[in-house]
């Protein structure tokens, strides 16, 4: 049987096969969100690299590819230079210093674990308006707290209530939840029921974002009991967006010094510790 290769402007010749299938499910993936669920080795990042490609060409904006290990974003950085016909496309990790990922994010194509993107994102250091396209490797994961479920967070209200509500001014959570509620009830197309369920949202949201921020200050237990840490630097650790071993594995030693204030020698050594899996995992 001929094999045929995919041909694309962005795609490097003969670096891919066309499967039918996986340009089907790519087709759906360009127009809506999409969770693709196959078996391994059927081209889940083939399918990926069609989207990529379309939402590059039609100028849609930037490239976030998400996967949970560095070892996993790391071969799909390798997976996307082989085959993108583009020089800008960067692995981000924690080992990159602050000041240079500020440089980093602003390339077409950005690989990354969900840790440091969160991460960033609280720092503001990433505008989350730049990409076009966000590819979770493995979604699964995305449950609880972990970092994927955090990125993904959208407002859970119908576009259009929202517009009215800019339109009439209403422009923050706070200014639903405790405006008097007359002056909803007076939007015109707002009833009584409506005004009361965008109220109850709108208060959930606040709690939710309270306890939240007081979630960002806590340490989380792979932290507090590894090895040669005290509670006191965990605590400090997570005051500044390191709050587990694997956020700070992806520190570097002077990042980690000018965040938390600790010693060069025992913030090199913390993070070794932190990176000791990183290590067991690759054996």
């Amino acid at each position: 049987m001929l094999i045929k290769n995919v041909v694309h402007e962005l795609i490097v010749p003969n670096s891919i096969e066309e499967r039918d299938y996986q340009i089907n499910l790519a087709e759906q993936a360009k127009n809506e969100n999409s969770l693709i669920v196959l078996p391994t080795g059927l081209g889940k990042t083939a399918i990926a690299l069609h989207v990529i490609v379309d939402c590059l060409s039609k100028r849609k904006g930037g490239i976030l590819f998400l996967a949970p290990t560095r070892v996993l974003a790391n071969q799909h950085y390798e997976f996307l230079k082989n085959t993108i016909k583009l020089d800008d496309i960067v692995l981000i990790t924690g080992e990159d210093q602050i000041t240079k990922r500020k440089k980093l994010w602003i390339n077409s194509i950005i690989c990354a674990t969900p840790e440091i993107v969160r991460n960033d994102i609280i720092r503001k250091i990433i505008d989350v308006d730049q990409f076009g396209l966000i590819i979770f490797d493995e979604a699964h994961r995305a449950t609880g707290d972990y970092a994927y479920t955090t990125i993904a967070e959208q407002l859970n209200i119908d576009n259009d209530v929202a517009e009215v509500l800019v339109e009439e001014g209403f422009l923050t959570p706070e200014e639903v939840a405790y405006v008097p509620v007359q002056e909803l009830v007076e939007i015109e197309g707002f009833d009584q029921e409506l005004v009361e369920q965008l109220r109850r949202r709108a208060k959930e949201f606040l709690d939710i974002r309270e306890f939240s921020e007081l979630e960002k200050t806590r340490p989380e237990d792979d932290l507090l009991s590894m090895e040669g840490m005290d509670d006191e630097t965990a605590r400090l650790f997570a005051q500044n967006g390191v709050r587990s071993m694997e956020d700070l594995a992806e520190c570097a030693t002077d990042e980690l010094v000018e965040l938390s204030g600790i010693d060069e020698a025992r913030a090199a050594e913390l993070i070794m510790t932190a990176r000791a899996p990183w290590f067991a995992e690759a054996q």
